[in-house]
C-alpha cells in the first residue's frame, strides 16, 4: 500500500531525531496557536492552553483497555459527524489500524522514556491515495482538560490526536465545525458512501408503510452482512 506524506514529514526520521535529541517534537506546520484552532472559534474560547499530553497525566496511553465505540466523546466543537464516524471506525479493528498504524510502536512506553519523541502519525484516504499526517502531542486544554474530542477512558488519547490530525488535514479545528458523517467515513476507509434519507425535504416519512419499512430493514441487514459501516444522524 503506497502512502504519501503530508508536507513530506517523515515519521521515522523525525522520531529518531527527537529521541536522540531528548526533546519532543513541536510541529511548526500546525502550531499551538489560535490559527490552528481557527480565528472565530478561538475568540469564543477563553483560557485555552496548549499542553503536552505527557504533562496532563502520569501514564498517558494512546489506547487503554482496547479500542471501543465509546472511546470518542465530543468536546466544545460542532463535529458530532467526526465523532460518530470515529466511533464506528473504532468498532472495526482492521479498518481502525489503517488509520492508526503501528499502535505498539507509537504507544507511550513509561518503562522506556527514551523512546518518547512527541511524534504521532495517522492516515486518511484523500483523492485516491492514503495520506500520512504527523502531529505532535500538544493539544488545546482548559484547566488541564482537553477542550475538544476526548476519551471516556481517563488517560487515553488516541481520539484527541486523531482529531488533531484531521484538523491539520482540514486547516484548523474550526473547519471541523459542521460536516457530513459520510465524508469522514470515506476519509477513514477509502470506501464509497451512500446517504439513505428517511424523510423527504418537506419532512414526510419515506418509509411509512410496512412494505417500505421491510425493504429498508432487509437492505440494512444485507449491508451489515457485507461488513458495511453504518451511521445515522438526526437533523
Amino acid at each position: 500500500m503506497k502512502i504519501e506524506l503530508y508536507r513530506d514529514q517523515k515519521y521515522g526520521k523525525l522520531r529518531k531525531h527527537h529521541q536522540e535529541l531528548g526533546v519532543p517534537w513541536t510541529d511548526s506546520s500546525f502550531p499551538a496557536s489560535n490559527a490552528s484552532i481557527g480565528l472565530k472559534k478561538s475568540k469564543q474560547l477563553h483560557g485555552v492552553e496548549w499542553r503536552r499530553i505527557s504533562d496532563l497525566c502520569n501514564q498517558p496511553r494512546l489506547v487503554k483497555d482496547g479500542v471501543g465505540r465509546h472511546d470518542v466523546v465530543q468536546g466544545k466543537l460542532g463535529n458530532c459527524w467526526f465523532v460518530a464516524a470515529a466511533s464506528v471506525l473504532a468498532g472495526v479493528e482492521k479498518l481502525w489500524e489503517k488509520v492508526v498504524p503501528d499502535l505498539e510502536d507509537q504507544e507511550w512506553q513509561p518503562e522506556n522514556p527514551g523512546q518518547y519523541s512527541g511524534v504521532f502519525r495517522f492516515r486518511f484516504w484523500r483523492f485516491g491515495r492514503w495520506l500520512e499526517i504527523l502531529v505532535d502531542d500538544l493539544i488545546p486544554t482548559r484547566n488541564g482538560v482537553p477542550v475538544f474530542t476526548y476519551s471516556k477512558e481517563p488517560g487515553e488519547f488516541w481520539s484527541a490526536l486523531l482529531e488533531k490530525a484531521y484538523a491539520k488535514l482540514n486547516g484548523s479545528y474550526e473547519n471541523l465545525d459542521g460536516g457530513n458523517i459520510s465524508d469522514a467515513l470515506v476519509d477513514f476507509t477509502g470506501g464509497v458512501a451512500e446517504l439513505v434519507q428517511l424523510r423527504t425535504d418537506s419532512g414526510a416519512f419515506i418509509y411509512r408503510d410496512e412494505e417500505k419499512k421491510t425493504e429498508l430493514y432487509n437492505r440494512i441487514l444485507k449491508e451489515i452482512g457485507e461488513h458495511a459501516l453504518i451511521c445515522c444522524a438526526i437533523r
